[in-house]
């Protein structure tokens, strides 16, 4: 125990040391004001939609609508509006929430045209990604650890004060594990500390803590494992750093880039794609005889089956007919579309085991609700959110009913934002499990490691 508190204070006074934590809170606090300002703003959005829309329409249906006007021209321009809500640790991992839409309308008119055709972001953005907590426990945080214990020993040996170090009275490999674990302390007692913080000041639930606290220190410990390896080598204090930083790059940089490229894309056709396919089978539509159209929009909502819609002039429900002709045409084409989706992101869970930050990574969506199975949910979430309007309001267009103005805004009014909160993740235990089988394995297999550092040293010295 006094070997390791003298390798506290001993730590505590190293410069490298005191330099990488300083600058890990200074990127901490950085991309805590960034992820809770990001998701400050979508929620600012969101709590606004209702307003937004009714301010936007309000003006246009006094000046364009009359009494007594149809139902279905009505729905043309009314919508409902859903929001995918962020939960409060979505601020500490933000996620695909830059990729995927987190606000949609559901309208009469086509699903599959509307759902991947509005809340993008800015593209040179999404490029750039999101300087949130995550990235940098993930990226910079393996970094600081390479940093303060790549010259533990070879340190020594630049110092001419390796044979001092090696006369004493306690074993080489246990000070250099002394050492390790007197910044695996500090490290983690200033990491942990600071997302239990971050959590607290998100507003984050107590069940939120237990998996990311596990998260992070099954992460450190991997690496702190890794740099016990390349130390136990008695190499150069620039073999370590180059060797460290190369094992950096192809697990953080590299085994990402693999990971996508090897993954199935056959089934990954874009949403934008889709939305494109099915406005050119509604465009089609209007060249169609509107007994097939109807036949079709039946066989998808079956409130077409007994509509009566006349062949020989436009109606409402002919044409909301050709919008679910149009659904219906690419249904397949979508349900693929969403399940490849859905396989990818579970085959990419698989195989992020070879590679803890990407593990890492999709874990902090997961936990914070912002990864790609959420957003999935969300678009369920969109889809049922059209049928109850549907089976709502498409009987008045069928039976082409009116609606006086004044009548006609608190209709608007009444179609409030519907709201999709994503569970809190519960399934996260056997995930992070794996992770720490990674982890404690590369540690165990690094102490054993610098058991035979003495014996490399000796051989190298005869």
């Amino acid at each position: 125990m006094s070997l390791l508190r003298l390798e506290l204070w001993r730590a505590c006074r190293n410069t490298a040391v005191r330099l990488g934590l300083s600058l890990l809170l200074v990127c901490f606090i950085l991309a805590l004001l960034y992820g809770k300002t990001q998701v400050e703003r979508q929620s600012r959005v969101i709590s606004e939609l209702h307003t937004t829309i009714r301010e936007s329409d309000e003006a246009y249906f006094k000046t364009r609508f009359k009494d007594d006007e149809q139902m279905g021209r009505v729905h043309y321009y009314l919508l409902r509006p859903t929001a995918h809500v962020p939960l409060p640790q979505a601020a500490l991992s933000l996620g695909q929430r830059d990729l995927h839409s987190y606000h949609q309308s559901a309208w009469l008119r086509s699903l599959y045209s509307n759902l991947f055709d509005a809340g993008f972001e800015n593209p040179g953005r999404t490029e750039a990604g999101h300087f949130d907590l995550a990235f940098v426990i993930v990226f910079f945080l393996p970094l600081v650890v390479i940093a303060t214990t790549f010259d533990l020993l070879s340190g020594e040996k630049q110092g001419r004060t390796l044979p001092l170090l090696r006369s004493s009275y306690v074993p080489l490999h246990r000070i250099l594990r002394t050492r390790l674990l007197a910044r695996l302390i500090l490290l983690s007692t200033v990491v942990l500390s600071f997302v239990a913080t971050a959590l607290l000041f998100v507003g984050a639930g107590p069940a939120a803590y237990l998996p990311w606290g596990l998260t992070i220190f099954g992460y450190i410990l991997f690496w702190f494992g890794l740099c016990s390896i390349v130390i136990s080598l008695a190499g150069s204090s620039a073999r370590n750093a180059g060797l460290l930083l190369a094992l950096w790059t192809l697990l953080a940089v590299i085994a990402p880039t693999l990971l996508n490229l090897l993954l199935p894309r056959k089934a990954l056709e874009n949403g934008a794609a889709l939305t494109i396919r099915c406005r050119q089978v509604v465009n089609n539509g209007w060249d169609i005889d509107k007994a097939k159209t109807q036949t079709a929009a039946a066989r998808r909502v079956p409130l077409y089956e007994q509509a009566h819609i006349p062949t020989e002039r436009f109606t409402w429900a002919w044409y909301y007919a050709m919008h679910d002709a149009g659904d219906e045409a690419v249904e397949k084409m979508a349900r693929t579309y969403f399940q490849g989706l859905k396989n990818k992101d579970e085959q990419a869970f698989h195989y992020s085991l070879l590679s803890p930050p990407v593990r890492v990574q999709l874990l902090f969506d997961k936990l914070a609700g912002t990864d790609q199975s959420s957003h999935l949910g969300y678009y369920r979430f969109v889809r049922r959110a059209r049928e109850k309007f549907q089976a709502q309001y498409l009987p008045d267009v069928l039976q082409e009913k009116t609606i006086k103005q004044h009548d006609l805004l608190q209709l608007h009014d009444s179609l409030t934002v519907l709201e999709y909160r994503p569970d809190e993740p519960e399934d996260w235990g056997w995930a992070v499990a794996q992770l720490w089988l990674v982890a404690l394995f590369t540690v165990l297999f690094g102490l054993h490691q610098l058991t035979l550092t003495e014996k490399r040293i000796r051989k190298r010295e005869s």
